[in-house]
């Protein structure tokens, strides 16, 4: 009887990724982003002073979590540096927007 190396439809994909030498990197970038959510939901139950520091501990998680996935799903760590200038412009132009809002939520109105 021969034996067949072959491998078998039931084995998946699973047993086709530990053979891959990035199989650590990968579990390793899944552990860290559950570990992120797993804070941020944990961080949003903490009882702080006001609501504004719950909601900036959250989104520090949040970012921490966007930044691991950018960087390591998306395959953006081994980009040149002109996607990273893109990047850097986009960021400042997320944060202007925040702060305009942020002005724009703290300038009342006074109509009398």
């Amino acid at each position: 009887m021969e034996q067949s190396h072959e491998t078998s439809p039931s084995a998946g994909v699973g047993a086709a990724l530990q053979g891959s030498k990035h199989f650590k990197g990968y579990v390793a970038i899944g552990i860290t982003q559950v570990v992120f959510v797993l804070a941020a939901v944990g961080a949003s139950f903490l009882p702080f002073h006001n609501p504004t520091s719950n909601i900036l501990v959250v989104l520090f998680f949040a970012a921490c979590n966007a930044a691991c996935v950018a960087s390591f799903s998306m395959h953006l760590k081994s980009e040149k540096w002109i996607i990273y200038r893109f990047l850097i412009i986009t960021a400042v132009f997320l944060i202007g927007l925040f702060a305009l809002t942020y002005i724009a939520f703290h300038d009342r109105l006074r109509l009398n």
